[in-house]
């Protein structure tokens, strides 16, 4: 028995076979927030608002779909931005995420996609948004409305989807597009294309000519290619093409890349949906050049508790909060602490993770900002994140390095900064540069974003 391959009963039955692959969890790991879970003990927290989560393997990516308790009809599909070839296939859907755990107690419905491959992978990311979009109408009854928000090279999906699939997307909020790429820069000003590194001749050119509203989030350090395309689709506009819906401009006052909080997130997430349901933007007025009146995207960082971190006179403790998918990890010691014991950007201090005979050897991390000019390839660097003004340690490099793996960092370890007095030995450093660069599927190659 066969049945003809693209016949309407062939779709009907890959659709049964999807949803019988369907498998439902309670929620996301809260020690590693992805699907699907690779920690040795899954700790699957009750989340308000979420009744469960599903997974299914979808065109060679993994798929996650967070389903509130009584859906208000309304969907976000996350884009995440590049990761590196080694970096394990999962669905990154952190339910725990300030913004993401609001979302799901108002009803909405969450879902996002691993791409089928890693790397610069635009072109695959457009084509596993779209299956995931058709997915939801399979699983669930349409959504009333679907916001994308893509960060990165996703937030440069996101945008090419509005551009192109305005009927099935109603608006987008981008944090950090990835639109300052050399290739992707050169197709919007002088006709160029940007080629997926590993898709031979797959080509994705801008128009300028998105069809739904955007809202284009940025850090005060990249806001010119924003700017542009904003200003280019304005034009377009004005000079007739009234089915151009001109993008509004976030400019996120702190230096960084995707360096947002949750609240500014959240913001933007409602404020696209108000500019769907009423057809219009407080923020959008005037020319490109003119900010609107009253009006700032910026949120404070949240104090940070003060029970999350002790200080002595040359060392601050604290402890992992947050293990991220990229392989970095967050602890709890806030830039105050930091500034208390004489450590400022450009700074190189001892850190410890662990305690007593568990603690791991001290590595020698720098104190940086975007785009880590303090910080060498391979080294230890950390950043202030926009959150809490933790700390945010990880390895610059520009392949898969799961710093956290590295010195046994898990939710909840004990953290020390101690103040370097000293120029440190660069031997780790060589050791873990030689065990980088010799690493299987290195290929040394930048990527769009994280």
């Amino acid at each position: 028995f066969k049945i003809p391959f693209e016949s309407a009963a062939w779709c009907e039955f890959a659709c049964v076979l999807r949803m019988a692959s369907v498998c439902k969890v309670p929620s996301v790991c809260l020690q590693c927030r992805v699907v699907p879970c690779i920690c040795k003990a899954p700790q699957l927290t009750k989340i308000a608002g979420l009744a469960h989560v599903q997974t299914v393997k979808l065109e060679g990516a993994v798929i996650a779909i967070a389903v509130p308790e009584a859906w208000n009809r309304q969907l976000l599909l996350y884009l995440h931005g590049t990761r590196p070839h080694g970096s394990p296939l999962v669905a990154e859907l952190d339910v725990h995420n300030a913004e993401f755990s609001q979302l799901l107690s108002q009803g909405w419905m969450l879902a996002t996609t691993s791409y089928r491959c890693h790397g610069l992978a635009l072109t695959e990311a457009l084509a596993d948004a779209i299956a995931l979009r058709q997915l939801v109408d399979e699983l669930f009854e349409k959504p009333d409305l679907v916001i994308l928000e893509g960060r990165s090279m996703g937030g440069t999906a996101a945008i090419l989807l509005a551009e192109r699939h305005p009927h099935i997307f109603d608006a987008a909020v981008t944090v950090g597009a990835a639109l300052l790429n050399a290739r992707l820069l050169l197709a919007q000003t002088a006709g160029g294309t940007y080629a997926n590194e590993d898709a031979g001749d797959d080509r994705e050119i801008l128009t300028n000519r998105p069809r739904i509203p955007i809202i284009l989030m940025v850090n005060e350090s990249e806001v010119s290619p924003a700017r542009s395309y904003m200003t280019r689709a304005w034009e377009l506009n004005q000079g007739g093409d009234e089915d151009v819906s001109v993008p509004a401009l976030w400019e996120i006052k702190r230096p960084g890349h995707n360096w947002t909080t949750s609240a500014e997130r959240l913001n933007a997430v409602f404020h696209a949906a108000s500019w769907v349901a009423h057809g219009t933007f407080i923020t959008r007025r005037g020319t490109p050049s003119v900010a609107a009146p009253g009006f700032e995207p910026t949120k404070m960082a949240l104090p940070p508790p003060q029970t999350s971190f002790t200080i002595t006179e040359k060392h601050v403790t604290g402890k992992v909060v947050i293990v991220l998918a990229t392989g970095a990890f967050v602890v709890s010691i806030p830039r105050s602490a930091l500034v208390e014991i004489g450590i400022k950007l450009g700074s190189r201090f001892r850190l410890t993770v662990g305690g007593g005979l568990e603690a791991s050897l001290p590595v020698r991390v720098t104190l940086d900002e975007y785009p880590y000019l303090h910080t060498g390839e391979y080294d230890w660097c950390a950043v202030v994140e926009p959150e809490h003004e933790f700390l945010h340690v990880f390895v610059r490099t520009y392949e898969y390095c799961h710093a956290a793996k590295l010195l046994k960092a898990q939710p909840n370890t004990p953290v020390i900064v101690e103040a370097a007095t000293s120029r440190p030995s660069q031997s780790a450093v060589a050791a873990l540069r030689s065990q980088l660069v010799g690493a299987p599927g290195s290929t040394g190659t930048m990527p769009v974003g994280k």
